[in-house]
């Protein structure tokens, strides 16, 4: 789940009484998050990419900055896309192809 500072792991084995399972702070608020498989892509004014593998313990893999702009993420394997308003004025739009190495497709 993506929080106001970091992303929290979630234990859903009971619906009616999830509970957080692990934290992973980040440095600013999270705007949108994509699993996939073992890895979960979130992103903020950067990209963050963490190996999910063990929700108890979430470890950091990567991390791209992305500038000044409101990015969103999709993610399918080892491939995230990030992309996302760069401009209000003119409704530029950003986007770009991440792949994370060292992890199976």
């Amino acid at each position: 789940v993506a929080t106001e500072n970091g992303l929290s792991v979630v234990d859903a084995d009971d619906p009616l009484a999830p509970v957080e399972a692990a934290f992973f702070g980040t440095e600013s608020n999270l705007q949108d998050i994509a699993i996939s498989g073992d890895l979960a892509f979130a992103v903020s004014g950067s990209l963050t990419v963490l190996d999910v593998s063990h929700p108890t313990d979430p470890r950091w893999v990567d991390n791209l900055a992305l500038g000044g702009w409101d990015p969103h993420v999709e993610a399918s394997g080892v491939f995230a896309v990030v992309f996302g308003q760069v401009n209000e004025l003119n409704h530029a739009r950003r986007s770009f192809v991440f792949r994370v190495l060292g992890f199976e497709l």
